[in-house]
Formats: C-alpha cells, sequence, structure tokens
C-alpha cells in the first residue's frame, strides 16, 4: 500500500508535467529541425560551401546570420531542454521528493526513444534520465550552500552539472552511431565534399568552358589519393563527436547555463508570490 510520503503531491504532478513537456517540446523541434548525425559528419562542408559560396556579396553580419539560420530550431530545442532542467532546479529549491525527478527522467526519455529510434537516441534518454535524477538533488544543495544571488546561482550552477553530464552521453552517442555506420556516413561525406569543391571550382572564371567528365575526375582523383581525407575518414567517429562536445559546451558555458538561472530565478521569485 502507498503511503503518504510516497504519493505526489499537486505541485509534485506539476513538476513531472512541466518538465516532461519541456523536454517533449525540444525532442520535437529537434526531430523537425532535421538534425541528425549526418548534419554533425557534414557540418564542415556545410560551413565551407556557406562561407565561400552562399555568403559572396554579403556583409559580414548577413553572412553570420545566414550560416547560423539553419541551426535556429537546434537552439530553440536547446532551450526548451534548458527550461526542462530549470523547472525541476526550482523544485529542488523548494521541496525534494526523489521520486518526482525519477519519474520525469524515465518519462522524459521514454519520448526520446520513441522521437529519436537510433542508437543516438538512446544516449540522449540517458542524458535526459540522468538530468531528471540528478538535477533536484543539486539543485537542493546548492540552494543551501548559496550565500548571494541564491536563485539565479542554483539554476545556472544545476544546469551546468547535469548538462555538462549530458553533453558527454551525447557525443558518445554521436560517436558510436557513426562507427556503426561509418562506411555510410564516409560515402556521404565524400559526396557532398565533392560537390563542394565542384561548386567551388565551377565558380572560378573560365571554369564553365572545361569538360564536366574532366572536372569531376580530376575532383574525385585529388580526393581519393588525399591522405588528409583518409585521415579525417579514419578518425571522422571522433571528430564529429569532439566537435558537437566543443559546440554543446561552449553553448553551456556562454548560454545555456546563465538562461537557466534566469529560468530559475523567474520560477523562484514567482512562487514567493503567490
Amino acid at each position: 500500500m502507498v503511503t503518504m510520503q510516497n504519493k505526489l503531491s499537486s505541485r509534485d504532478k506539476a513538476v513531472v508535467i512541466g518538465t516532461l513537456t519541456s523536454f517533449l517540446v525540444s525532442f520535437l523541434v529537434l526531430r523537425l529541425s532535421g538534425f541528425s548525425a549526418s548534419t554533425m559528419v557534414n557540418s564542415q562542408n556545410y560551413i565551407v560551401k556557406t562561407m565561400i559560396l552562399s555568403t559572396t556579396g554579403m556583409t559580414t553580419l548577413g553572412a553570420l546570420y545566414t550560416a547560423l539560420k539553419p541551426f535556429t530550431y537546434v537552439f530553440i530545442s536547446l532551450v526548451f531542454f534548458t527550461l526542462a532542467i530549470s523547472i525541476l532546479s526550482y523544485y529542488g529549491c523548494k521541496n525534494y521528493n526523489k521520486r518526482v525527478g525519477i519519474i520525469a527522467g524515465l518519462l522524459s526519455a521514454a519520448c526520446a526513444v520513441i522521437i529519436f529510434e537510433t542508437l543516438w537516441g538512446a544516449f540522449l534518454a540517458l542524458a535526459v534520465f540522468l538530468c531528471g535524477y540528478y538535477a533536484p538533488q543539486f539543485s537542493n544543495t546548492y540552494s543551501k550552500e548559496l550565500k548571494r544571488w541564491v536563485f539565479f546561482r542554483t539554476g545556472s550552477n544545476t544546469a551546468g552539472k547535469v548538462m555538462f553530464m549530458a553533453n558527454i552521453l551525447i557525443s558518445l552517442g554521436l560517436f558510436f552511431a557513426v562507427l556503426q555506420s561509418q562506411a555510410t556516413y564516409e560515402t556521404m561525406f565524400r559526396q557532398d565534399l565533392t560537390d563542394s569543391m565542384k561548386s567551388i571550382v565551377m565558380s572560378t572564371p573560365g571554369a564553365s568552358l572545361l569538360p564536366q567528365d574532366t572536372i569531376n575526375q580530376k575532383i574525385n582523383t585529388a580526393i581519393s589519393s588525399s591522405t588528409l581525407f583518409q585521415a579525417y575518414i579514419r578518425w571522422l567517429p571522433v571528430m564529429t563527436a569532439f566537435g558537437a562536445w566543443v559546440v554543446l559546451e561552449f553553448l553551456r558555458n556562454v548560454v545555456l547555463a546563465n538562461l537557466s538561472g534566469v529560468f530559475t530565478f523567474i520560477l523562484l521569485k514567482k512562487s514567493e508570490n503567490t
């Protein structure tokens, strides 16, 4: 028989629903953005094509906007991911029931597995569960230890800790996903690189006068004989995972941890006034 201590209060249920909803929106936005492991694999080619071809004649700000525009939905997804952690941070400051974080983490992890039916999705689910499990605990501890800017720093410190763990797991998921299908990603990367080089060659004066077969042959020969290309393919799983980790860590330190501090501050202030 369930004791009163084990029953979830209305506030507990609201926290579970709010956390689950925020994570679910994050996953759906990420899915609709078209982001995948192949996106990270071909990110270098995208940067080359964007910087050299797509931004010709633009100002620096215009070129920067064009380059970052496709990642808008990914950033929005991360904002909702951060909001979910902030809700758990808010809860940990006020009261602590270990089951709330576990239930919210398990339900959100199940959604991640359903929406992303890949090996990477399994790692994402594990990362989400750990966020749900540890965020209230860290928040509860920080709220008691901190003396200044308690509300903000509780949220930022909690998000910084749990998102660090999540970033490692997400990057490991990318590593194993690319490693599992390395031959497929090699073909994909080679084709994308070939298209990029061909676009660059065709943009030079007089290139349109050359036979297309000759251009294609020279590009394929250059790629096949390149030791740099072979080395990059060999290290493709590592480079993809490391690149994702660097970007995620940059966003965590500069933007997302502070954003979580703001979210947590607002939630705690609002709860004080009600």
